[in-house]
């Protein structure tokens, strides 16, 4: 048998390995030269050590007694820190790459209200892949389901009109709306998601679609920023804000165009710009048809009219004055009439005088008479409120800590109208505290409650109720402060509709 001297198989091993990397060699100069950080120099290491094995395996060993020692090789020979950690760089990027570029991590998507804050998590272009800025597909390019890759981030993967995935800038045409900063922050915007090409931002879909032109068909939400869509579903029409029957502009001036005024009408769009109506012509005191030129809406012979300012009804002229037998009520002209005399309740042209208020006769609040108001009787709490037999004029005090509330009882029948009504004792004006009103009926859930009306004179709340399942209604008239308060309370209950 041959033997083999051991001393030969380590030089073996020990010369393939320091083959490799030497023991006193520094940084490798070829790896700090690679792109990519040391991927191939650690190939490199792999690959020699790999040689070095097979070196091992092709020396003969079969004249290696049975009966030899492994510890004739100790593993101490073959020092593993001959190849330093810090050859293999770690970093995919350069250190002063900033956030959101490409192969650069992306940037923390935080609040956008931040000063300075970048925007988007990656640059245009590109996108956040596992925390990575990468190469996004282009605009137009197919996107979706088979398809390697994500939209940049600017864009996003919509179906256009052949039902093809494409991506699509966010803000264009086809595309989805942008978040609007400026409004979520409170710096000045106007809608919560915009577009930039002319197309504006559907709400049903947050899209950004194609403006409909004024006088076309619309669906609710695809009219312009300046317009509206008026009319039942289906057959909604966009008009332009500010003109002539059309809603108003939002804003606090401007809102209607030269000659119109902004009216409350009711409805789905409440406010109209109407055309203004000269004195005597047909009005409606709620200004439904329009506001009065010059005047206000008041009592005609046939009906409501416009009346020229200074007459009963309608606004003091200059300097506090009113036309004869009229006097001004701080900026309305009223007649002044004693208990008995007839008065209109709808248009608050009379005044009545000798502590009465006008308590209605018929359903349209046109006619009336000035009705002394009689004591309020206690108690009268919301649970014991005190029983009226119908309409009636009551003189009330609230006490504030002990008595803050004065509630009343009447029959409405079916059909019927329940007008409350609150003014002053003192003459005109509501003095330092207005009351509030409440009707209320459990059986019906009805429940209505007053404010402040923008009248001035002796009016100080209101409570209207038409057309009303027929019961019992409580009202009741409250106190918004400590003090003591006089009221007097005019209630009109009144018949449906024969």
């Amino acid at each position: 048998m041959v033997r083999t001297p051991w001393g030969l198989v380590v030089g073996v091993v020990v010369g393939a390995l320091a083959c490799v990397v030497p023991p006193d060699a520094g940084p490798s100069d070829a790896g700090s030269a690679l792109p990519d950080g040391g991927a191939d120099e650690r190939a490199a290491v792999i690959v020699d050590a790999v040689d070095a094995a097979d070196a091992v395996d092709a020396v003969d060993t079969s004249t290696v007694p049975d009966d030899a020692p492994a510890a004739d090789v100790p593993a101490a020979d073959v020092p593993a820190a001959d190849v330093p950690a810090a050859d293999v760089p770690v970093a995919d990027v350069p250190a002063d790459v900033p956030y959101g570029a490409l192969g650069a991590s992306c940037r923390a998507w935080v609040p956008a209200c931040l000063p300075g804050y970048p925007g988007y998590e990656c640059e245009a272009g590109l996108v956040c892949v596992d925390g990575r800025c990468a190469a996004g597909l282009a605009t137009g390019a197919r996107c979706g389901a088979g398809v390697p890759g994500l939209c940049a981030e600017n864009s996003s993967c919509i179906e256009d009109a052949a039902a093809v995935a494409r991506c699509t800038v966010r803000g264009t045409l086809g595309g989805n709306c942008v978040s609007n900063t400026r409004y979520s922050c409170d710096e000045g915007g106007t809608a919560p998601y915009v577009c930039f090409d002319g197309s504006i931002c559907s709400p049903s879909t947050l899209r950004c679609v194609r403006p409909t032109a004024p006088g076309a068909s619309c669906t609710g939400d695809t009219c312009g920023p300046q317009d509206v869509c008026v009319g039942a579903p289906g057959a909604g029409v966009c008009v332009t804000r500010g003109a002539r029957d059309a809603p108003c502009r939002v804003g606090s001036s401007g809102r209607c165009d030269e000659g119109l005024a902004c009216v409350n009408v009711g409805g789905e769009h409440p406010e109209r710009c109407l055309a203004a109506l000269a004195v005597g012509a047909r009005c409606d005191p709620a200004g439904s048809l329009g506001p009065c030129e010059g005047g206000a809406c008041g009592p005609g012979a046939d009906g409501p009219r416009c009346i020229a300012s200074g007459s009963p009804g309608a606004p003091c002229l200059g300097g506090g004055f009113c036309l004869a037998g009229a006097v001004c009520a701080i900026d309305r002209c009223v007649r002044e009439a004693a208990p008995g005399a007839a008065c209109e309740p709808r248009f608050g042209s009379v005044f009545c005088t000798t502590a009465s208020v006008c308590v209605a006769h018929d359903r349209e609040l046109s006619r009336g008479t000035c009705t002394a108001a009689g004591p309020e009787r206690e108690p009268n709490a919301p649970a014991t409120p005190e029983l009226l037999a119908g309409s009636a004029a009551i003189r009330g005090r609230l006490t504030g800590a002990t008595d803050s509330e004065d509630c009343f009882q009447v029959m409405v029948p079916a059909g019927g109208t329940l007008a409350a009504e609150t003014s002053s004792l003192v003459g005109v004006g509501c003095g330092l505290g207005t009351t509030t009103i409440t009707v209320a009926n459990p059986a019906s859930f009805f429940w209505r409650e007053s404010s402040a009306t923008s009248e001035s004179r002796s009016t100080c709340a209101r409570v209207l109720g038409t057309e009303l399942p027929a019961g019992a209604y409580t009202v009741c008239v409250r106190a918004p402060s400590s003090f003591e308060l006089e009221y007097a309370l005019s209630l009109s209950v009144l018949p449906g509709a024969p």
